[in-house]
């Protein structure tokens, strides 16, 4: 990746409301009852680069788990079916 590239992928960051789209990441997992990102993805209408990464947020955060099963995306491979994971503490 170019310095360039990387520059302007730090810009398109700084303007999503990570924090916002989190939130809605988490609802859309909760009210689905377990989903993929792929599958969050297309209920949001959004790509691939921006909902990742709030996944791996909120797993990291306890957020979401891994509900053991495996539902095949678009592209026909087997990804990970999250569950919503409800914590008492609103920090997190």
């Amino acid at each position: 990746m170019t310095k360039k590239a990387r520059d302007t992928s730090a810009i398109a960051g700084s303007t999503v409301d990570k924090a916002a789209l989190r939130a809605l990441v988490w609802e859309t997992v909760r009210q689905s009852g377990g989903a993929t990102c792929d599958e969050v993805e297309v209920l949001l209408h959004q790509v691939h680069q921006t909902i990742s990464p709030r996944f791996t947020e909120l797993s990291r955060k306890g957020r979401i788990r891994d509900s053991g099963q495996r539902r095949l995306t678009r592209s026909r491979r087997p990804a990970i079916v999250w569950k919503a994971v409800l914590v008492l503490d609103s920090d997190n």
